[in-house]
């Protein structure tokens, strides 16, 4: 600790102690210089003998310098010493040469910032590599989502599902407190086995469970976001209990989630997580009211083509008889043309992601050729480009 209070303090006092070393070292030379001129030499011999004997000045200074402190230390602030030197010369390119990285590099942050979000982000629940999203996919590319009936149908294979949970879109809801006071907050409808299908322990109280979720208007319960519980309620451990309006419906607060999770779409986190069966009562018993989009978890040894091959045999009964409403031979066509498809859903289900992949993935390859070529300009290089050249800018 003493050797590296000494080379930091050095760092700070390296004018001084090179002043000193010079007058040490003048010294020793005029001393051996003295002592030869006692003995006869003359004064240009003699000055030339000690500087002999004394050896080399200039191996000494290196020596000491880097007794002191950081050889490497010392060499980085001589270069930026030099390259800003050369760069206040050229103070016009200076400046152009900092804007265009600012630019280049603010927008491939926020470029990278997007798709980290929407397409690389891993969801804070127990293995969420093993999450699968499951689509209708019609013979023409449409991606379509499901009814609640139609999840009901599928989540009960358990030969190849190891779970399965149904939620909507995350929309908009007022909200009412006890004491009267309104707020605008985002609430989502899941299944009752939504929590315990990712794997997420409640922060406070309890989450939402399969009990919750039979009835259609039987079960009045929500669970509200960490975030929500900090803003709204001040992280009061007593939320648990109160009694909150949404959509001028009451609902009795059950539990709190924990701070990382979420939901399950990047980009839109809900405040306030509901049973299907109270949000949506009419829709959860309509096969035609396809709002919900599903994630699933597969057993272990068994492929993603042949769980999505065995829901497909399940689904199409069901697309079936909903087919039997239709009249028009082409639409109905169409409509039996429906399959399962199994994607990857570890990073949750963004609309966005899905929406403009493509895109997106030209823009990441756009930023690593940004970032590779911006790392070849070094301010040396910069200094190199502005310094004049045979006498020629």
């Amino acid at each position: 600790m003493s050797e590296l209070w000494r080379r930091l303090r050095a760092l700070f006092r390296r004018s001084r102690l090179d002043h000193e070393l010079e007058e040490e070292i003048e010294s020793h030379l005029e001393m051996e210089a003295e002592e030869r001129r006692e003995a006869g030499m003359n004064v240009e011999e003699a000055r030339y003998a000690a500087s002999r004997q004394f050896g080399s000045v200039t191996l000494l200074r290196e020596q000491s310098r880097e007794a002191w402190g950081w050889r490497w230390l010392d060499t980085l602030a001589q270069d930026l010493r030099y390259a800003f030197r050369t760069l206040r010369g050229s103070l016009g390119f200076t400046i152009a040469a900092v804007l265009s990285l600012a630019l280049g590099i603010g927008a491939n942050t926020a470029i990278f910032s997007l798709v980290n979000a929407v397409m690389l982000r891993m969801l804070p629940v127990r293995n969420p590599q093993e999450l699968k999203l499951v689509f209708q996919h019609a013979a023409a590319g449409d991606i379509y989502s499901f009814s609640y009936p139609a999840y009901r149908i599928l989540r009960d294979q358990s030969e190849v599902l190891g779970g399965m949970i149904a939620f909507t879109g995350t929309g908009a809801a007022v909200l009412t407190g006890a004491a009267g006071e309104v707020e605008r907050a985002s609430r989502q409808s899941v299944s009752g086995n939504f929590f315990s299908m990712l794997g997420v322990d409640p922060l406070l109280g309890r989450l939402l469970t399969p009990d919750d979720d039979r009835t259609p208007g039987a079960h009045p319960v929500a669970v509200i976001s960490f975030g929500f519980w900090q803003r709204k309620y001040g992280g009061d451990p007593g939320v648990i209990g109160k009694s909150v309006s949404v959509d001028e419906s009451p609902y009795t607060i059950m539990g709190v989630a924990p701070p990382p999770f979420s939901g399950v779409e990047p980009g839109r986190a809900p405040d306030i997580w509901l049973p299907a069966m109270m949000m949506i009562r009419g829709c959860v018993v309509n096969p035609g009211c396809q709002t919900f989009r599903m994630l699933a978890r597969v057993r272990p040894g068994i492929a993603d083509g042949q769980a999505a091959a065995a829901l497909d045999v399940v689904f199409r009964r069901h697309l079936l008889e909903r087919a039997r409403a239709i009249h028009n031979e082409h639409d109905r066509r169409n409509f039996l043309n429906r399959r399962i498809y199994l994607a990857p859903g570890g990073v949750g289900d963004s609309l966005l992601g899905r929406q403009f992949a493509k895109p997106l993935n030209v823009l990441m390859a756009l930023v690593g050729l940004a970032w590779i070529s911006t790392a070849h300009y070094s301010p040396k290089n910069w200094a190199a480009c502005s310094t004049p050249v045979g006498g020629e800018p």
